[in-house]
Protein backbone atom coordinates (compact mmCIF):
# COMPACT_ATOMS: atom_id res chain seq x y z
CA UNK A 1 0.00 0.00 0.00
CA UNK A 2 1.26 3.31 -0.91
CA UNK A 3 -0.47 4.91 2.04
CA UNK A 4 1.67 4.97 5.73
CA UNK A 5 -1.33 4.27 7.81
CA UNK A 6 -0.13 4.40 10.87
CA UNK A 7 1.35 7.92 9.63
CA UNK A 8 -2.40 8.79 8.68
CA UNK A 9 -4.07 7.53 11.34
CA UNK A 10 -2.15 10.06 13.68
CA UNK A 11 -2.64 12.63 11.24
CA UNK A 12 -6.84 12.00 11.31
CA UNK A 13 -6.70 11.59 14.77
CA UNK A 14 -5.49 15.13 15.52
CA UNK A 15 -7.62 16.79 12.52
CA UNK A 16 -10.50 15.36 12.96
CA UNK A 17 -12.61 18.34 13.98
CA UNK A 18 -11.76 19.48 10.58
CA UNK A 19 -13.61 17.52 8.12
CA UNK A 20 -15.96 16.27 10.52
CA UNK A 21 -19.28 18.01 11.45
CA UNK A 22 -18.32 18.29 15.67
CA UNK A 23 -22.11 19.15 16.39
CA UNK A 24 -23.41 16.35 14.79
CA UNK A 25 -20.56 13.70 15.34
CA UNK A 26 -20.85 14.79 19.43
CA UNK A 27 -24.66 14.27 19.15
CA UNK A 28 -24.72 11.01 17.88
CA UNK A 29 -22.58 9.34 20.66
CA UNK A 30 -24.74 11.40 23.06
CA UNK A 31 -27.43 10.12 21.74
CA UNK A 32 -26.23 6.36 21.24
CA UNK A 33 -24.44 6.80 25.04
CA UNK A 34 -27.62 7.67 26.76
CA UNK A 35 -29.25 4.52 24.72
CA UNK A 36 -27.34 2.01 26.28
CA UNK A 37 -26.68 3.51 29.69
CA UNK A 38 -30.56 4.18 29.89
CA UNK A 39 -29.13 7.27 31.58
CA UNK A 40 -29.51 11.43 30.33
CA UNK A 41 -26.50 12.29 31.45
CA UNK A 42 -24.17 13.69 28.78
CA UNK A 43 -20.62 11.99 28.11
CA UNK A 44 -18.09 14.06 29.67
CA UNK A 45 -14.31 13.75 27.92
CA UNK A 46 -15.05 12.98 24.95
CA UNK A 47 -12.08 12.07 22.11
CA UNK A 48 -11.42 9.91 19.68
CA UNK A 49 -8.56 7.63 19.86
CA UNK A 50 -8.56 5.40 16.80
CA UNK A 51 -9.59 6.45 13.29
CA UNK A 52 -8.25 3.66 10.80
CA UNK A 53 -9.48 3.41 6.92
CA UNK A 54 -10.69 0.14 6.37
CA UNK A 55 -11.83 -1.63 2.65
CA UNK A 56 -15.40 -0.22 3.29
CA UNK A 57 -14.10 3.45 5.11
CA UNK A 58 -12.90 4.43 8.42
CA UNK A 59 -13.50 2.59 11.95
CA UNK A 60 -13.23 5.36 14.54
CA UNK A 61 -13.53 4.71 18.78
CA UNK A 62 -15.13 7.17 21.07
CA UNK A 63 -14.20 7.10 24.59
CA UNK A 64 -15.75 9.02 27.13
CA UNK A 65 -17.24 8.70 30.97
CA UNK A 66 -21.02 9.14 32.29
CA UNK A 67 -21.12 9.26 35.77
CA UNK A 68 -17.52 8.53 36.44
CA UNK A 69 -17.82 5.08 34.10
CA UNK A 70 -15.82 5.01 31.15
CA UNK A 71 -17.00 3.85 27.59
CA UNK A 72 -15.57 2.85 24.22
CA UNK A 73 -17.97 3.48 21.38
CA UNK A 74 -16.88 1.91 17.82
CA UNK A 75 -18.07 3.40 14.68
CA UNK A 76 -17.91 2.81 11.14
CA UNK A 77 -17.78 5.54 8.84
CA UNK A 78 -18.38 5.40 5.33
CA UNK A 79 -20.00 6.66 1.85
CA UNK A 80 -23.90 6.05 3.58
CA UNK A 81 -22.88 7.55 6.98
CA UNK A 82 -21.47 7.18 10.73
CA UNK A 83 -23.04 3.85 12.01
CA UNK A 84 -22.77 3.06 15.69
CA UNK A 85 -21.22 -0.30 15.66
CA UNK A 86 -20.96 -1.40 19.42
CA UNK A 87 -20.67 0.30 23.39
CA UNK A 88 -18.38 -1.25 25.83
CA UNK A 89 -17.50 -0.48 29.09
CA UNK A 90 -13.75 0.22 29.77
Amino acid sequence: MVLNQQNMESLLLTHWSEFLDTRKFMGLVGYDAREITGTESRPQNLTITRFELTETGFILWAEFKISGISFTSEYRLSNTGLHHVKTIKA
